[in-house]
């Protein structure tokens, strides 16, 4: 029987064939057909059919397909007819369709309505014997009833029966080509080929003809051929699988899984006629060999084509790190002076102290860890590796010539993506300056990947400087309170350390300028080259000032404006010109400029005066003075822009003048006056005292016998009135209007002869002062020993004198043994033949100290009339209080004399040379009520500072009298009930007084002055900031807001909303001293009531005494909300409802509406708090209804889903929105929550301050954003150094909470201390300071 079909196939093959009609497959490689093919998963044939005459409506053409294969029924409904497709290329068509004739093993095809002739495309699906008995089939004769044309002979078309697993319709790329060595992956394993390429080497078969559009098929409506569109390359879907075995028969989901385009993430699949460019996504493939496969949507389950194999590998990769703008370096910078981008000097927002590093790390069968690192070097590969233990557990240790970047991160691949990389937190902790590449280094345990950045971030230290904002001032150099000293600081109000440079030890430089404009901060040449040039009236102040170290006094330069001349002109600030302060900052490589600005960034600045400044320092009491001895007078003086001239006029007139008055009204009177300052009392022969080297004199009653005017007026023995006169202009006389200051205290006379002055002859050896008084203890008074030998010349001066051991020490003037009390003038050229001290033992000189000096000079001196300071001695005051005397000795061997030659010129009688009066140090007392109390007993901080210093006085004396708590800046000092406190110890000075109590604003007593023995009272440092107005009590309300330079938790010193709310929220409790809500307590009574919500309100929007601090408290947010609406009938009813309010006491919110589309109706509070005692609120707006509720006491507070409200509106427009804004909540804590929800949306972008604050050791923030879009939410230290990222994306229009833990972005808990979270959003920037305590 076999070789009976050989034969007929034989004889087919070579019979004769007529040359007309033709028959083609198309393509050819349909020729080759698997075996197996059923209906349910056919194969495909197209034949070509040349026609050469024109059809007539009739005419059929059979197709009889070859011994055993069969037309497929796709469709299973028995009819064949259906399952044939076909097309023509003539315009016309040949009008061929399939008839209901077709069977399984013939086609019939018949035009209906005759056509042309050309090529008919007969296009169907067939089934194939599983087992054939020949390799072969042969289609049988084909036939044409139209009789110009004659049958295509049988065996025209041959089909070859092969195993499935042998299609091959057509060629691969040598990627995939069979028959080569298998491939692999890239490293990775997520892709082949790595880049997408051509799969194929020729176009991919076309196996449908749709050039008509006019097809009909069942088994092209099954096989989901877009056909009947008239486009011929959409038709056939080739589709590719991956498998792990190479003689897949059949290619199905059970053996295969569908390849993924690797760029679409869809299934990979090619079109006709093309190279299909691919590159296959294998990430989800195992780690093995596996074969491509292909499939079309016409050939069913059938292999068309396997590639060869293709080895899967996955291996840990960092594809990538870091992310750089501009495809070059990025510079990184802690002083925010360069271009992130550029490097170049820039404006601060476009500069980073930190990158956040992205990475791209890909380990698909384990979960791989990750480690950055940065080092200069840049061929770091895995071979610089460190590991411990083995595979597959082996672990990252480090990578050589590298820095780890965090080594605690642990940065794991499929989870993290980025790492933020701060280059500097603080002194000690920062990155060294250089240029920075970044090295991933992933492991799975057993395999290793490096990768390197493609450029380097440049680390640099700029040195940076921020001034505190203060405000302008007007400083007035002289007058009645100086402002000698003005404190430039770059710490204070922000609370934060203002000056840094990591790695450098920075200088700072300050200039003042009647410039505004000097660029900052690349104006350094700029501003250099104005100070060189006087004309510009730009000045150095100070430079070579440490950045390092930081304690708080090295934050600030005092500068001292009495002693200061600018370096260019020598002169002082002019008067009546606005000058701006400048601030140089630099380093061996980076110098910037700053100004001294306000918040907002406006140029602050200082206005000057030069009134003259005249204080008396001695005699500071009333002191009696012997005539023919001399009274010393000291004095302070300044005139800063003038060379003034002081005068001293002795007057009888002091009852009618006032301590303070003009040298005009001082001789206006008739009274007789004497100038001090000259040889006879007269201005004729006075001499004027330059105020900038001479602040003492002493005044020798016995040479007065000329008045003011000349005329001859013999002082005598009485009471008088010294005053000091200042002049600007150095006049004789005085101007009218010089200042003259009354000597505290009479100076009376006595000793002079009855007629009066007459140039009675001054002591011998004269101690000056003659008359001191000074304080106890440690006091220390310089005596100048002024012989005067009446005229005649001597060559050796004795002098020997006692002091009471009991009231003074001596000071030893030299470092040989034992005590040397002289210090001789440096203009002698003899010698001291003794100089000793001695304590005396005897029962004359017991319990003195006995000061010998005995001077010699080889020529004679003939210049001793009392105006040469032979010798100094100093005295240091004990603990005794009291009157004492130094006294001349003249006891045995120990005499007072003038020698020469050997020979005694004159014996110096003994007498009392000084008059001491020993007092304590001074003593200020005074009250400080609270408000609204009546009981102010409590412990308050008291700080005495030098004026226009916000620094108390660091004086151990006093601190150890007064201070009860020497940890805390300032002096803790109990108040008394009726809050009267004291100052013991206070050291001499012009001072200023303020007092602080937690609740209340800092009060102050603007300006203090204290002499020894003094003991001021009614010093009540009550003032208002203005220095002005005293209130009588320090004003409450400062409740909320703690921020210290120093750490201490201090409130913020103004009272602003957040003060108001915070009581609010305790109104009606009762409060103990440890009770969260004490300081709502204003009164003291121990109940947050009505008179505390007065005060407040009182007191709203008032600051304390500088400094004040920002505030800093709010609130944060949980939960959602969200409206129900029923709108029927014309009206709307809508509810508003809380999915979990977590434990609220008080709620409130607003609804707002369009009241053109709505209007409102009724209101109803809602269910949640209807049960309970609480107080209500409903408020209706033009275009809103505001509604809240809150608790009475200490109830249980609610949880769970409530509902708030209901309203109902009259529908104007259907459809009308309705949303909810500005909601918040109330938790038992009373902190302030906000909800969330698309409901919620601002009507303004906003930052609230963080709550709680201080905070410790987590606190949130609330973020209001009245439209979507991009947001950063960044927490920076008191430095401006990025700590940590909060946001850095898109967010949706709404109000979101952001809560920081305390950490840094590398998940370490930072230190204490100020803190400032910057939101922006919209092109809004806001800010908010916040106070971590540890």
């Amino acid at each position: 029987m076999r070789l009976a079909n050989y034969i007929l196939l034989a004889l087919v093959l070579l019979a004769p064939r007529a040359q007309a009609q033709t028959v083609v497959q198309s393509p050819p490689v349909l020729n080759s057909v698997p075996k197996g093919a059923t209906d349910a998963n056919p194969f495909w044939q197209h034949l070509v059919i040349t026609l050469t005459r024109n059809p007539s409506a009739g005419n059929t053409i059979t197709v009889n397909l070859p011994v055993g294969i069969a037309l497929a029924d796709t469709d299973g409904d028995g009819v064949y007819g259906d399952e044939v497709a076909l097309d023509d290329l003539s315009s016309t068509g040949t009008g061929y369709t399939a008839t209901t004739g077709t069977s399984a093993g013939q086609i019939v095809l018949e035009s209906s309505t005759g056509g042309v002739s050309g090529q008919v495309h007969v296009q169907y699906p067939i089934t194939t014997p599983s087992s054939p008995t020949l390799p072969n089939a042969a289609y049988g004769q084909i036939s044409f009833s139209n009789g110009g044309e004659g049958a295509i002979p049988a065996g025209s078309l041959v089909l070859n029966l092969i195993e499935p697993e042998d299609l091959s319709i057509a060629t691969f790329s040598r990627l995939f080509v069979d028959g080569v060595a298998d491939t692999t992956t890239n490293a990775q394993g997520d892709a082949y080929p790595a880049a997408a390429a051509a799969a194929f080497d020729l176009e991919l078969p076309d196996l449908v003809s749709d050039l008509r559009g006019n097809l009909l098929s069942d088994a092209l409506r099954n096989a989901a051929v877009p056909f009947a569109d008239g486009s011929d390359s959409n038709d056939v879907q080739y589709t590719f699988w991956f498998s792990t075995r190479d003689t897949l028969a059949l290619v199905d989901t059970t053996v295969a899984s569908v390849a993924f385009d690797r760029n679409t993430q869809q299934a990979a699949q090619a079109a006709e006629k093309s190279l299909a460019v691919l590159a296959f996504d294998t990430s989800a493939l195992l780690d093995t060999t596996y074969h491509l496969y292909m499939t079309s949507n016409l050939t069913g389950n059938f292999p068309l084509l396997r590639s060869r194999g293709i080895r899967i590998r996955h291996m840990p990769v960092v594809l990538s790190v870091g992310n750089f703008r501009s495809g070059d370096a990025d510079f990184l910078d802690s002083g925010m002076l360069y271009d992130f981008d550029t490097g170049q000097v820039s404006v601060p927002d476009s500069a980073r102290r930190s990158v956040s590093i992205a990475f791209n790390a890909i380990d698909f069968d384990d979960s791989a860890s990750v480690r950055l690192f940065y080092a200069i070097a840049d061929t770091l590969d895995t071979t610089f590796v460190t590991v411990s233990g083995t595979a597959p557990n082996r672990v990252l240790t480090g990578l050589t010539n590298a820095t780890d970047i965090d080594s605690t991160a642990g940065l794991r691949e499929g989870k993290d993506s980025q790492f933020n990389w701060n280059i500097a937190t603080d002194d000690t902790t920062y990155i060294a300056r250089g240029d920075y590449y970044i090295y991933a280094v992933i492991t799975d345990g057993t395999d290793l990947g490096v990768t390197r950045s493609d450029h380097t971030y440049n680390v640099r230290h700029s040195p940076q400087l921020i001034f505190d904002s203060g405000q302008d001032r007007a400083l007035n150099t002289g007058g009645t309170a100086p402002d000698r000293y003005y404190a430039i600081t770059w710490n204070r109000d922000q609370g934060r350390d203002g000056d840094s440079a990591f790695g450098d030890s920075a200088t700072i430089a300050l200039y003042y300028s009647a410039s505004d404009s000097f660029a900052v901060p690349s104006g350094v040449a700029e501003l250099q080259a104005a100070a060189a040039d006087s004309s510009r009236d730009t000045h150095l102040i100070v430079s070579d000032l440490q950045e390092q170290p930081d304690g708080r006094s090295d934050n600030q330069y005092v500068w001292d404006l009495w002693t200061y001349v600018n370096p260019d002109d020598r002169a002082t600030p002019k008067e009546g010109i606005p000058y701006y302060i400048y601030g140089l900052v630099e380093t061996d490589s980076t110098s910037r400029v700053v100004r001294w600005n306000d918040d907002v960034g406006a140029a602050r600045k200082l206005t000057f005066t030069h009134d003259p400044y005249l204080r008396p320092l001695a005699p500071r009491s009333s002191v009696a003075a012997i005539g023919r001895q001399s009274i010393e007078v000291e004095w302070l003086a300044e005139d800063v822009d003038d060379s003034a001239a002081v005068w001293l006029v002795l007057t009888t007139a002091a009852a009618s003048l006032s301590e303070r008055t003009t040298y005009a009204a001082l001789v206006a009177d008739a009274e007789p006056d004497w100038i001090v300052n000259s040889s006879d009392g007269s201005l004729a022969n006075g001499v004027a005292l330059q105020e900038d080297s001479i602040g003492n004199y002493a005044i020798r009653p016995a040479q007065l016998v000329r008045d003011r005017t000349g005329a001859e007026q013999r002082l005598f023995d009485g009471g008088y009135a010294l005053y000091l006169v200042i002049d600007p202009g150095a006049a004789n006389p005085p101007t009218d209007s010089s200042l003259a200051v009354a000597v505290p205290g009479e100076i009376e006379i006595s000793g002079l002869p009855g007629s009066g002055a007459g140039g009675l002859q001054a002591p011998a050896m004269e101690l000056l002062p003659a008359e001191v008084s000074v304080t106890v203890p440690g006091d220390t008074t310089l005596f100048e020993l002024r012989p005067h030998s009446n005229g005649q010349n001597v060559d050796l001066v004795a002098f020997f004198a006692s002091v009471d051991t009991t009231f003074f020490d001596v000071v030893d003037q030299d470092t040989a043994a034992g005590v040397q009390p002289f210090k001789l003038a440096s203009s002698l050229t003899g010698i001291a033949l003794r100089d000793t001290m001695l304590a005396g033992a005897d029962s004359l000189s017991a319990g003195k100290w006995l000061v010998d000096l005995i001077y010699f000079e080889q020529s004679d001196m003939n210049n001793l009339d009392g105006s040469l300071a032979l010798a100094t001695m100093q005295l240091v005051s004990k603990d005794t209080l009291g009157a004492t005397t130094v006294d001349l000795d003249h006891l045995g061997n120990r005499k007072s004399a003038f020698y020469r030659d050997g020979e005694e010129v004159a014996l110096i009688a003994p007498e009392v040379a000084v008059r001491a009066q020993i007092l304590p140090r001074g003593t200020l007392s005074g009250k400080v009520k609270l408000q609204g109390r009546s009981d102010h007993q409590n412990v308050m901080t008291l700080l005495l500072r030098d004026h226009n210093s916000l620094l108390p006085i660091g004086d151990s004396l006093f601190a150890a009298a007064n201070d009860m708590d020497s940890t805390k800046a300032g002096i803790q000092d109990s108040i008394a009930s009726d809050g009267s406190f004291s100052l013991t110890q206070v050291p001499t000075g012009d001072y200023h007084l303020a007092v602080h109590f937690d609740g209340f604003l800092d009060g102050q007593y603007p300006a203090v002055s204290i002499n020894p023995g003094d003991q001021l009272t009614g010093i009540n440092p009550t003032f208002l900031a203005d220095g002005v107005t005293d209130v009588g009590y320090l004003l409450g309300g400062d409740v909320t807001g703690y921020a210290d330079t120093s750490g201490l938790q201090i409130p913020d010193n103004e009272i602003d909303q957040l003060d108001i709310d915070f009581v609010i929220s305790y109104f009606g409790q009762s409060v103990s001293a440890a009770h969260a809500g004490r300081l709502a307590d204003i009164d003291g009574d121990s109940l947050v009531w009505v008179p505390d919500l007065n005060i407040i309100a009182a007191n709203f929007n008032l600051d304390g005494v500088a400094p004040v601090y920002k505030r800093a408290a709010a609130e944060m947010a949980v939960g959602a909300w969200s409206l129900t609406r029923r709108e029927a009938g014309g009206e709307l009813a809508v509810e508003v409802w809380a999915d979990d309010l977590g434990g609220a006491r008080a709620y409130g919110y607003r609804l707002h509406y369009d009241p053109t589309q709505l209007k409102l109706r009724s209101t109803a509070p809602g269910a949640a708090f209807a049960a309970r005692s609480a107080l209500h609120a409903v408020r209706r707006e033009r275009d809103a209804v505001a509604m809240g509720a809150a608790l009475n006491g200490d109830q249980p507070v609610l949880g769970g889903r409530q509902l708030l409200g209901t309203f109902v509106f009259a529908a104007l427009q259907p459809g009308a929105a309705v949303e909810i804004r500005d909601a918040q909540w109330i938790d038992a804590a009373h902190r302030v929550r906000v909800p969330r929800g698309q409901t919620v949306r601002p009507s303004a972008y906003a930052l609230s301050p963080n709550f709680p604050n201080p905070f410790n050791p987590e606190t949130s923030l609330r973020l209001h954003l009245p439209q979507s879009g991009q947001v950063w939410l960044d927490v920076f230290d008191a430095a401006g150094q990025r700590v940590r990222s909060l946001v850095s994306g898109q967010l949706a229009a709404g109000v979101h909470v952001a809560v920081w833990d305390g950490r840094d972005q590398r998940g370490r808990d930072v230190a204490s201390g100020t803190y400032f979270a910057r939101l922006r959003a919209g092109g809004v920037v806001q800010v908010s300071k916040m106070i971590l305590l540890r």
